[in-house]
């Protein structure tokens, strides 16, 4: 009798062991790449810029937290000693690097940072090395005129680019409406220079530019929507590009 029972436990055990086991080859692996999807998005660290001011006093670290998922922002921290500021760039779900962020030092104890992204206006951030108050605050401020769509005509040869005085990341009012848009053009591959300035009837936020080009000059349309979900020319502008 006691043959047969311990010949029902090692069946048992072993009917265990292999039940464990399966468990552990089907789900271990889904286990783990799900803690590793979550510590790559959520919890990895990737230094992106660490800068110095001009004698080596104060010191920001701007880190990238995990990778965007899908086409998501990225998370990211400013650190300065034991304090920190959270926050996001949204840049097409692309990884960032160095030259998504610009730190301008005014003295030892204050900078200006500023984080850049396709998909969002610039985000200004100042710094004031302080020990009674947080030393990054978000600042809602003009930036000037920042480009807000970019075309190459189609020959390759030029290319337009529509800029509106735009407010940082963050502020209520994203255009300055009341000032012109600006059509820079010039030659491919370089910075614009020349540029016409349009006084836009009505224009808001969500008017939109069409293009269209001929040998000598490309005509911008500004396009609005009525009430009732009608689009409509608004305005035009013609530019003469390759003069």
């Amino acid at each position: 009798m006691d043959i047969k029972q311990d010949i029902a436990r090692t069946k048992m055990r072993s009917m265990w062991g292999c039940l464990i086991w399966a468990v552990i080859l089907i789900f271990g692996p889904i286990l783990f790449l799900t803690i590793k999807f979550y510590y790559d998005t959520e919890i990895k660290e990737n230094t992106l810029v660490v800068s110095d001011s001009p004698n080596d006093v104060n010191k920001i670290k701007v880190i990238e937290k995990g990778e965007p998922f899908f086409f998501g922002p990225s998370s990211i921290r400013l650190k300065y000693r034991n304090e920190y500021l959270d926050t996001s760039i949204s840049n097409d779900g692309k990884r960032l690097d160095e030259s998504n962020i610009e730190i301008t030092w005014n003295n030892e104890n204050e900078a200006k940072i500023i984080l850049y992204g396709e998909e969002q206006v610039p985000e200004v951030i100042s710094f004031k090395a302080t020990s009674n108050a947080t030393p990054f605050n978000v600042e809602y401020i003009e930036l000037g005129y920042i480009p807000t769509a970019s075309k190459q005509d189609p020959y390759g040869d030029y290319a337009i680019q529509i800029r509106k005085s735009t407010y940082s990341k963050g502020s209520k009012q994203r255009y300055n409406f009341n000032a012109p848009v600006r059509i820079y053009y010039g030659q491919k591959n370089s910075d614009p220079s020349r540029y016409k300035e349009w006084d836009i009837r009505d224009l808001s936020m969500w008017d939109t530019f069409e293009l269209y080009w001929n040998d000598d000059y490309v005509w911008i349309d500004v396009l609005g929507e009525n009430s009732n979900g009608t689009t409509y020319v608004k305005d035009s502008i013609e530019i003469p590009f390759n003069e």
